[in-house]
């Protein structure tokens, strides 16, 4: 029988929690850490899963012990929003970590020192009174060497030698909004890009083909990418209609690797997608349904989710 796994899941205003039974019970797991933080990010060590690192609102905290306790890193990122955090899956050791206002920082030590790593990006959003920050850090699966960094809202960086040197890929996104990465192994290697408006993909690292989601679903304010592989191996996309407080739904959807790599979404009877209602509230799908609680949509029959 298979091990009930373990979820993790930071909050923004209410630390870390934890679930023991796969989801369906959920305590406070931050002894430790402050228990309003806002934790962006959180990352489990791939050779221990005791090992913990969350992305705080004033640092990074880690915890030995499964989440139990946490301890504030000393590091230059203490008085900075961690957004973003990935370790080398070949070496744990190896940790990256992407803050607001934008900076991208190295440990070679398991977290206890920190280099700053020179990368050149934006420092303003002209217009906008918003500050760059690093939403998201991925590692290439092929080849740990390479990190790909994407930026809101300055497009995407990518590292060929750990995290030395960088160069910019952004040509042809359908916003430099970036809010979230994953990378679809296979030939050709496809690196799939969360924007505010779209979600973009690339072959070659550089040129960008968005995939007009805007113009077969109603929620095209793209949040977060997740490749999930195996057998039935999925692109997940976190959508919503809007940025936070004025987002009323969320939306995940999955695609079979062979659409992406075509460059445009499908409706057909094969492409799976999950629709998640973020709270209660009345919304007309586009199959005519109406939805007054969080409803789970597969192939377009309605199925309710548990309630706890």
């Amino acid at each position: 029988m298979a091990n009930t796994p373990t979820i993790y899941a930071g909050t923004v205003g209410q630390s870390v929690w934890r679930s023991k039974d796969g989801g369906d019970s959920w305590d406070r797991a931050s002894e430790g850490m402050f228990p309003e933080a806002h934790v962006r990010a959180l990352t489990v060590s791939p050779d221990n899963p005791s090992t913990l690192f969350a992305g705080t609102e004033a640092g990074i905290c880690r915890s030995a012990d499964g989440g139990d306790n946490w301890r504030s890193i000393e590091s230059p990122m203490d008085k900075m929003q961690v957004w973003a955090i990935a370790i080398n899956p070949n070496s744990a050791n190896t940790i990256y970590a992407g803050t607001c206002p934008s900076a991208i920082f190295r440990s070679t030590d398991g977290g206890e020192t920190w280099k700053r790593l020179d990368v050149e990006l934006a420092d303003e959003c002209p217009g906008l009174p918003i500050i760059p920050r690093i939403t998201s850090l991925v590692i290439d699966p092929n080849d740990d060497q390479t990190i790909y960094a994407g930026i809101e809202i300055d497009g995407m960086r990518r590292s060929a030698d750990g995290g030395e040197t960088w160069t910019a890929g952004s040509e042809g996104l359908s916003s430099l909004d970036i809010h979230g990465l994953t990378v679809v192994p296979g030939e050709p290697k496809t690196l799939v890009a969360a924007t505010n408006n779209d979600v973009c993909i690339t072959t070659d690292m550089v040129n960008w083909t968005p995939l007009g989601v805007k113009d077969h679903y109603p929620w095209p304010y793209c949040r977060a990418a997740l490749y999930l592989n195996g057998d039935a191996e999925r692109v997940f996309i976190g959508a919503g209609n809007g940025p936070p407080r004025r987002r009323r739904w969320n939306l995940l959807y999955a695609r079979p690797r062979q659409i992406m790599a075509a460059g445009r979404p499908r409706h057909d009877s094969e492409q799976h997608h999950l629709v998640f209602c973020e709270q209660p509230c009345r919304e007309r799908l586009d199959n005519g349904l109406q939805r007054q609680r969080p409803t789970l949509l597969q192939h377009g029959r309605r199925r309710l989710l548990e309630q706890t």
